[in-house]
């Protein structure tokens, strides 16, 4: 059984493959099915009709391709999309007679294509379809194709020539782009458009005739064809889009048919060799760039149909002359003439000089004209410069100038004019008026107008400007002075004249206020005024806060900036949610939050004099520092008394600082003992007696602010029997508030293990005793008692302009102790007289410096004040 089954599989395989072999299909295949045939793979496109294309050739080795007519009984209509493409082995390629269509991309890419063979009948070939195949020399496309599609002999850099058979009527995009050895080109009458960029880059191509049947020729479409010398184009196109033949470094000339209206961006750029160029009337714009760098063109004729230009058309060039044949207003385009060569030379029409100088280019003239005009305004007329005109064209004679008003009315004149300015008086400034220029030309009466305003008058305000004030300095006319008998301003009614170095102050001003005035100016001896009304605005207000913060006090310095100059009604400070409670403009604030935020202003009123009172306020903020607490060991001065003292970062200001201490044994409950301390140069330092030796102690320093809330140290921990000797702390501090005959000292003395029998300050001449070595009891010396931890003292009996030393002392049993020495200098007398009394009860009318400078506020340094009973008193501030 087993061995007649293999004799029925044999006998079935051996049957299927003699079928094959005779080409007969031992199965019926449907449309879509695919078979394979000598190597080539087929998809069946109608079963009932017998037809199929070539779908991908199955043999990548394949060299010389023959496609049968009639592969497996089914007529080739077709080469299916991509069919034939990256097969780089392909050297040769014979289509059939029957095969109507090739593929987008058929043979993309095949690298060693040299040859095709096209059957006629073949009605379409499409996009791609031999892009790339860099060795396809020659192509014979068949009659009946009705289109050239986009990009289908692309980068086809050997192929030498084509003939576009007739019935063609369009060449696609890139068709024929970067066939750099296609050198003759076919083009028949039946195309009527050729696509972007078609043969740009054809770079063998030499001549060209594009058929009158031709009416579109897309952008770039022979751009950079450098060997093409000549183009024949058609009447019927009616644009040159942009870059057509950009780049085609060989073409010498172009006529531009009559039916074109447009040129493109750049369409001739880069056309070095293009000498000649034939504008037609039909013309009417030319865009950026469309002959720039075109280096051997040296003249060209725009003409007057021509309306619209755009920037840099000519940019590069060198032409003399470039003639602007129509009449312009203004300039079709601002930029029009710019990197033109300085070598060139522009011709216009007269009326036309104006505008197209304008277009950014010097050497422009008219052709129409033996002269060049240009006109110069003044004040009380113009100048009418005429010039020689080489390149006058014409014959003229009989120049005149007529001033004519705006109504045509004639106001003077000069007859018979030679070149040369001619300057018209008797006008009026700020006046329209026209200069017509006439002339005969050949015979003909022809003239130019030139409309011109005279100089308006123009009066500049010199001023200074503070937050009070507005001062008027100058009024400056350029160029009219000598025709003015007066000039000034009324303000409030009333004309204040500003000449010969017057000025003018409008004062009692606020700040940022806007004045109004009006400026005039008589003139023309005296025979006419110009007026113009004229607003200035004070300064605004720019007062500052300065705060230097600790982190318990805050010392604020108001400032009222560019208001200094005036003497405030009231100044006082806001902090906080506490309103107007400090005056002045310097305060100090203390037993503030550590690390606190509080926001602060600065107040004033201001009265101008006879105005209402306006107040200011300058806004700031005091931002504190983190707290520095470090309580120290206590030095024990005797079994009953201690020195306490913990280093911190708080001012001396600060009045809400101590020490609490306790017995180290006693109950949580119980309330240590507290005592307040004094700081200085960052050191918390106090006393406390009455210890008990047999016990322990703690202490610790603290901080409360003005609401009561406390900061601590740690606790410290000591024995009072555990002491020793310690010598009293002494400081003194600079001498302040200097006059000719007074200072103000302070001092610092902290008891050690003696108490104090005296303490105070010591003043002396310096010089007048040996430093360093003199005693409390040598003569020359004077003392001055004082108490306290924090000592001050007034001397009082000093003499002008010496030199004084002094320092703190305490004295205890072991003898005295003394401070360092501090030296001050006290002010020359002035010879004003003082008094001593009575200033209470007069006003202060001024505060003046040494100079005799007068000012409404207190001055660093030496201040006279002057009382209005007529007193005086000298004081440093």
């Amino acid at each position: 059984m087993e061995r007649a089954l293999l004799k029925s599989t044999f006998v079935r395989s051996l049957l299927t493959t003699i079928l094959l072999w005779t080409g007969l299909s031992a199965y019926a295949l449907k449309d879509g099915d695919n078979f394979t045939f000598e190597g080539v793979k087929y998809i069946v496109i109608s079963e009932a009709e017998k037809t199929c294309k070539a779908l991908r050739l199955s043999d990548s080795t394949v060299k010389d391709l023959i496609l049968p007519s009639a592969p497996n009984g089914y007529k080739l209509i077709g080469i299916s999309t991509n069919a034939f493409s990256q097969q780089t082995a392909l050297t040769s390629v014979t289509i059939p007679q029957g095969v109507m269509t090739i593929g987008e991309s058929a043979f993309y890419n095949c690298t060693n294509l040299v040859s095709v063979i096209m059957p006629q009948g073949l009605t379409f070939i499409g996009e791609r379809a031999f892009q790339n195949c860099i060795l396809l020399s020659t192509v014979d496309l068949p009659q009946g194709l009705t289109s050239i599609e986009a990009v289908v002999f692309s980068n086809c850099t050997s192929l030498t020539s084509v003939t576009i058979p007739q019935g063609v009527t369009s060449i696609g995009h890139n068709a024929f782009n970067n066939c750099t050895s296609l050198s003759a080109v076919t083009i028949p009458h039946s195309v009527t458009s050729i696509g972007n960029s078609a043969f740009s880059k054809c770079t063998s191509l030499t001549s060209l005739t594009i058929p009158e049947s031709v009416s579109s020729i897309g952008s770039y479409s022979f751009e950079g064809c450098t060997s093409l010398a000549s183009v024949t184009l058609p009447q019927s196109i009616t644009s040159i889009e942009a870059q057509t033949f950009e780049g085609c470094t060989s073409l010498t000339s172009i006529n531009i048919p009559p039916s074109v209206s447009s040129i493109g961006i750049g369409a001739f750029r880069n056309c070095v060799s293009l000498a000649s160029v034939t504008l037609p009337q039909s013309l009417t714009s030319i865009c950026n760039s469309a002959f720039s760098d075109c280096f051997s063109l040296t003249t060209l004729t725009i003409p007057e149909s021509v309306n619209s230009m755009e920037s840099y058309v000519f940019s590069g060039c060198t032409l003399n002359p470039l003639i602007f044949e129509g009449l312009y207003t203004t300039p079709p385009d601002y930029s029009l003439l710019k990197k033109l060569s300085d070598k060139s030379v522009v011709l216009c029409r007269l009326y036309s000089l104006d505008a197209i100088r304008h277009s950014g280019f010097d050497k422009v003239y008219s052709f129409d004209s033996m002269y060049d005009f240009s006109i110069e305004t003044l004040y009380f007329g113009c100048k009418v410069s005429i010039k020689d005109n080489p390149y006058c064209t014409t014959t003229c004679s009989n120049y005149k100038i007529s001033i004519q008003d705006k109504e045509g009315n004639v106001v003077t004149g000069v007859d018979l004019v030679e070149p040369g300015t001619h300057e018209v008086s008797g006008l009026q400034p700020g006046t329209y008026y026209n200069a017509v220029i006439s002339w005969l030309t050949d015979g003909i009466q022809s003239s130019y107008t030139l409309p011109f305003q005279t100089r308006s008058m123009e009066a500049d305000t010199e001023i200074n400007r503070t937050c009070t004030s507005i001062t008027i300095k100058a009024i400056v006319i350029d160029g009219l002075d000598a025709k003015v008998t007066d000039k000034g301003i009324i303000y409030d009614g009333e004309k204040h004249s500003i000449t010969g170095g017057k000025r003018f102050i409008i004062d009692n001003l606020y700040p940022n206020e806007s004045v109004s005035y009006t400026v005039y100016v008589i003139y023309n001896d005296g025979k006419d005024e110009y007026k113009r009304n004229e607003s200035r605005t004070t300064e605004k207000f720019s007062g500052s806060i300065e705060c230097k913060a600790t982190p318990t006090t805050a010392n604020l310095y108001g400032s009222l900036g560019n208001m200094s100059d005036i003497t405030p009604d009231r100044m006082w400070w806001d902090i906080g949610s506490q309103k107007d409670v400090l005056k002045g403009e310097t305060v100090t604030l203390i037993s503030l939050d550590p690390e606190s935020k509080t926001n602060v202003s600065f107040n004033f009123t201001y009265t101008p004099k006879g105005r209402e009172t306006r107040q200011y306020a300058v806004n700031g903020e005091i931002k504190t520092p983190a707290l520095e607490l470090k309580t120290l060991q206590p030095k024990c001065v005797s079994e009953s008394c201690a020195i306490v003292a913990a280093s911190t970062n708080m001012s001396d200001d600060e009045v809400g600082a101590g020490f609490e201490w306790k017995k180290y044994d006693a109950p949580a409950s119980l309330t240590p003992s507290s005592g307040s301390a004094v700081v200085c140069d960052g050191m918390l330092e106090g006393y406390i007696r009455n210890l008990q030796p047999t016990s322990y102690y703690n202490v610790r320093a603290y901080y409360k602010n003005a609401a009561g809330k406390y900061w601590y140290g740690d606790w410290v921990t000591f024995d009072p029997s555990d002491f020793s000797y310690f010598e009293p702390t002494v400081r003194t501090y600079p001498a302040e508030d200097i006059t000719s005959s007074s200072a103000k000292v302070r001092g610092y003395a902290l008891p050690g293990t003696d108490p104090f029998h005296s303490q105070g300050f010591q003043y002396w001449k310096t010089g007048s005793i040996s430093s360093r070595k003199i005693t409390s009891a040598e003569s020359g010396i004077t003392t001055v008692i004082a108490t306290g931890q924090i000592m001050t003292a007034t001397f009082d009996d000093l003499e002008p302009d010496t030199q004084y030393s002094f320092r703190v002392f305490v004295e205890t049993e072991q003898g005295f102790t003394y401070g360092d020495e501090q030296t001050f200098t006290t002010d020359t007398d002035t010879g004003v007289d003082t008094i001593n009394d009575n200033f209470n009860e007069a006003n202060i009318i001024g505060y003046y410096n040494l100079m005799g400078v007068r000012s409404d506020r207190p001055h660093k340094g030496i201040n006279i004040i002057v009382y209005s009973n007529g007193q005086t008193k000298k004081t440093r501030y």
